[in-house]
């Protein structure tokens, strides 16, 4: 057969070749399965970080809050300061 030539059957006839063409599509496959799982972790990652900001917002806010609604010391606005 003169070199250059594409036939199907010197394409679909050679072994060697088809076991190539196996191993490029396992490897492309292997490589998108590694992509997907790098994919998966780091959406986990920036969920949790997410959420632990959250959180740490959350418990901020509620310690202000506390410190808003604590009830006033005793004796204090017994008085109304009207120099004031």
């Amino acid at each position: 057969m003169p070199r250059g030539l594409f036939t199907a059957a010197a394409y679909f006839g050679d072994q060697g070749h088809q076991q190539d063409r196996r191993s490029d599509i396992n490897s492309d496959l292997s490589t998108q399965m590694i992509a997907m799982n790098t994919i998966a972790t780091q959406n986990s990652v920036q969920i949790a970080v997410f959420k632990k900001a959250n959180e740490m917002q959350n418990d901020l806010l509620k310690t202000l809050t506390q410190a808003a609604l604590a009830p006033p010391p005793p004796g204090q606005g017994l008085k109304v300061d009207k120099q004031a």
